[in-house]
């Protein structure tokens, strides 16, 4: 307590109306006892200014004990700095001029308390007196203090409206920055008044859900800032009562940025459809070159393949017989080369099927084997095949897929090496379930593989030697489909190489052993009976086919197997009119044919027949991808047989859709 400070007297008017003596005799107890009980602080002030009764909350906000309140100045209580203008104060509420005021108390330990007061007249122990009722304002100061920070500070733009009128009454410093008013722009005027919202429907939704709820939650809104630019942003808002006044306080997290990443995500969505799109017509579009371009190529060589068979049935002289090697040699090459061609690209559109069958391994090994022994031989070459007695006789595996990964190889293996010669081993090991697990390995003494080579080695195309001027030929095509078929088969190809040394490939092959069952013997060596097929009765058989050769083919081919009535169409409407004429018993159908295609026509076929009869209808075809077969059979063909065709194959058709005699 400052000890040095003398206030002068306050100076009350005596015109103010008095309680009676009597009255307040009676209820000072009563004041008394209703000070004491309520939190504000109160205090009894006598006309000089003096202290002369303190509540509880009084001394317990301000620290001093009754005694040291008691006879002290009230001015004291004030700041040092405040006390003239506390006077001044205090004399113009005791006026009636201020009904109340908001100044700092100063406590004993020296802190500050915020105290907002109110006075009146009133008379203690007989004499006249001043009562007073202080509320501690610093914790709602406090509140208001944290407000206005986070307000001010927070990173999310927020603004204040005074409610119903929507106008703005504050806006923080990120609304502002971001949108770039000033807060003159915007204080005392509404949304629409500034044209914030790019959408007035907007607007209306968000006055809508202020009058139904009261609040508003995460609305996505568009607006323009003060240039016109769109500006996207999370709306949150709530009504809030400041000194019992409605507002309504708005919190908008700026999400442009998003927005504009996810219509770039959306535009990059739709273009990679279009992209995808783009690539599937492209992929059709493969598909159907390498259809047409197998149909054109395949076409030609049946009638070479063909006729070189027939050929090679005359009496031929030995250099005569040479000649028909060497072009059914070259013929066959060719073939390898479509059918690489054609297997990349069924491995591609996911239309490679495994058929597992019991296999012989040890035959399967020697047909392999075999296939390279003449060019071995030619080259000087040893080869050597190992079995281990282990390896089980019959194991389900697709033989034909495993043969061909097998002669490539061990053509690879061949092909490139001068001296020494190939070793072709498999071994066996045991696993469980009935399951063996064998071991496949091609090693050769050969020109080897560079380094720089061997990550692009399985890769389609790829060729270790891709000049003009490269020793060995090749597509590229086979490495890679043998590493495709040992995947899907659940395996992997590998390989280890030294240059000018030699090349190991190896894999392993997990297959079912065939239990008390020899091998199938759809692999044993192709051989046409030489007793023609004697059907039951003569049938009549109709060529479908544009080509002229072709036709004449296949009609000395069938005239090689049976007694038939044959009967040729060029196209699909003549061979549908030949089928109304004759009734025939089989059809041979080409499928890509001018005007109407075989597909037309088996479906046309399929309208005209009587009911209880079905004509066997085979489709014979250099188109033979995958999807090519199965719209065959959907449109009504019982068969389907690749060119180029030779008599062991149109023999089966023969004895499957035709009844041989008894």
């Amino acid at each position: 307590m400052d000890e040095t400070y003398r206030a002068p007297p306050l100076s009350f008017s005596s015109s103010a109306p008095l309680c009676t003596e009597e009255a307040l005799r009676e209820s000072e107890k009563n004041f008394r006892t209703f000070f004491e009980a309520i939190d504000e602080l109160a205090s009894v002030i006598s006309l000089e200014g003096r202290i002369l009764f303190t509540n509880g909350a009084f001394r317990r906000r301000t620290g001093y004990r009754e005694d040291e309140l008691a006879g002290m100045n009230a001015l004291e209580l004030e700041l040092p700095e405040n006390r003239e203008k506390g006077a001044e104060t205090f004399a113009a509420m005791l006026r009636g001029e201020l009904k109340s005021c908001s100044m700092p108390m100063r406590a004993k330990d020296g802190s500050h308390v915020l105290v907002e007061t109110r006075l009146w007249f009133g008379r203690w122990n007989g004499a006249p007196c001043v009562y007073t009722l202080s509320k501690d304002v610093g914790p709602e100061q406090e509140a208001q203090q944290r407000f206005e920070a986070a307000f001010r500070n927070n990173p999310a733009m927020m603004v204040l409206a005074s409610l119903p009128d929507q106008r703005c009454v504050d806006a923080n410093t990120a609304f502002l920055r971001t949108l770039g008013y000033t807060k003159e722009d915007i204080v005392g005027r509404q949304a629409r008044e500034i044209g914030l919202f790019i959408d007035s429907e907007q607007q209306r939704e968000i006055g809508a859900m202020m009058r139904n709820d009261g609040r508003i939650a995460e609305y996505e809104v568009r607006a323009k800032d003060r240039n016109g630019d769109v500006f996207h942003g999370l709306m949150s808002a709530e009504r809030i009562y400041i000194h019992g006044r409605p507002y309504l306080l708005s919190v908008t997290v700026d999400i442009t940025v998003r927005k504009r990443a996810e219509e770039a995500l959306k535009v990059a969505k739709e273009q990679a459809e279009w992209l995808g799109r783009q690539a599937e017509a492209a992929n059709r579009a493969k598909s159907a070159f390498i259809a047409n371009t197998s149909h054109e190529i395949r076409t030609p060589l049946n009638g070479v393949v063909g006729f070189l068979d027939l050929l090679s049935r005359t009496g031929l002289d030995d250099v005569q017989r040479e000649y028909v090697e060497g072009i059914r040699s070259s013929a066959s090459s060719l073939l390898e080369v479509i059918n690489d061609v054609l297997d990349i690209s069924k491995i591609e559109a996911d239309k490679v099927e495994l058929k597992l069958l019991p296999t012989d391994i040890r035959e399967l090994a020697g047909q392999a084997a075999d296939s390279v022994l003449g060019t071995a031989r030619t080259k000087g070459l040893h080869l050597t095949v190992n079995v281990a007695p282990e390896v089980p006789k019959a194991l389900f595996l697709d033989q034909s897929r495993l043969k061909q990964v097998l002669i490539n190889l061990l053509g690879n293996a061949v092909k490139f090496t001068h001296e020494g010669g190939v070793s072709f081993a498999i071994g066996c090991e045991d696993a469980e379930d009935g399951r063996s697990l064998l071991r496949f390995s091609v090693e050769d003494t050969g020109i080897g593989i560079r380094p720089e080579s061997m990550e692009r080695l399985f890769e389609p195309f790829f060729q270790a030697d891709a000049s003009n001027t490269r020793k060995y030929g090749g597509t590229g095509l086979g490495l890679s489909i043998c590493s495709a078929l040992l995947q899907m088969m659940g395996s992997e190809l590998k390989v280890e190489s030294v240059p000018g040394e030699g090349s190991r490939f190896f894999f392993d092959l997990r297959a079912e052993r065939v239990m008390g069952s020899e091998a199938a013997e759809e692999e044993a060596v192709r051989t046409v009976p030489e007793e023609p097929f004697m059907p039951a009765e003569r049938p009549a058989i109709l060529i479908v086919e544009d080509e002229e050769l072709n036709r004449r083919l296949l009609r000395l081919l069938l005239s090689k197997l049976l007694d038939a009535d044959i009967v040729e169409a060029e196209g699909g409407e003549q061979g549908v009119e030949r089928f109304r004429e004759r009734s025939p018993d089989l059809i041979f159908l080409d499928l890509q044919m001018p005007e109407r295609d075989g597909y037309w026509t088996a479906r046309k076929i399929r309208e005209l027949e009587e009911a209880g009869r079905r004509t066997r209808i085979v489709a014979f075809t250099a188109d033979v991808q995958p999807a090519t077969r199965e719209a065959c059979f959907a449109s009504g063909m019982d068969d389907y047989i690749s060119k180029p065709a030779d008599l062991f194959t149109l023999r089966e058709v023969l004895e499957r859709h035709l009844q041989p005699k008894t």
